[in-house]
């Protein structure tokens, strides 16, 4: 936070948010909204066509057609992604894990360049199922995600010894 000026940068991509003469509480809101929308795109990023030229086997390199920094190594079939393979994106974020598709489906990890990771299920390229999610302050989640969300049982681990376990829905402890 500089100012009244809340910055975040993604992927290269500069966003900004003015909150002219805002109280602390919505300047927190306003961080916490761009930090999930940021998040959602990163996560749900089209990563566009590929060249399959240099295919000779079902275990090859490619690099994205448009754009640089993007490669996925792993199994193919039909010129998607499908079986084993990781993702590596010029961010830092990598996906190792199960595609069904094109998409990612199955167990699968993701780490982003900050120290936070997801360890857990995916259906259909979103979050479903069970997984961990681990922040680099300490902070854990383990439990049940529906629809990319914290949903149903989980336990969060605090860094400094503090556990809640229990009922989550829409990301918000219930219960």
């Amino acid at each position: 936070i500089n100012g009244n000026k809340i910055s975040l940068v993604e992927n290269g991509n500069r966003t900004q948010i003015a909150a002219a003469q805002a109280d602390e509480e919505a300047l927190e809101r306003a961080l916490e909204e761009a930090a999930a929308a940021a998040a959602a795109a990163a996560f749900n990023k089209n990563i566009g066509s590929w060249d399959t030229s240099n295919v000779t086997n079902m275990s090859s390199t490619f690099n994205k057609i448009e754009g640089d920094g993007y490669t996925y190594t792993g199994e193919l079939k039909d010129g998607k992604q499908n079986g084993q393979g990781t993702e590596t994106f010029a961010d830092g974020y990598t996906y190792k894990g199960e595609f069904k598709d094109g998409i990612r489906s199955g167990q699968g990890t993701e780490a982003f360049a900050d120290g936070y990771t997801y360890k857990g299920e995916f259906k259909d390229g979103i979050r479903s199922g069970q997984g961990t999610e681990a922040f680099a302050n300490g902070y854990s989640y383990t439990g049940e995600f529906k629809d990319g969300i914290r949903s149903g049982q989980g336990t969060e681990n605090f860094a400094n010894g503090y556990s809640y376990t229990g009922e989550f829905k829409d990301g918000i402890r219930s219960g």
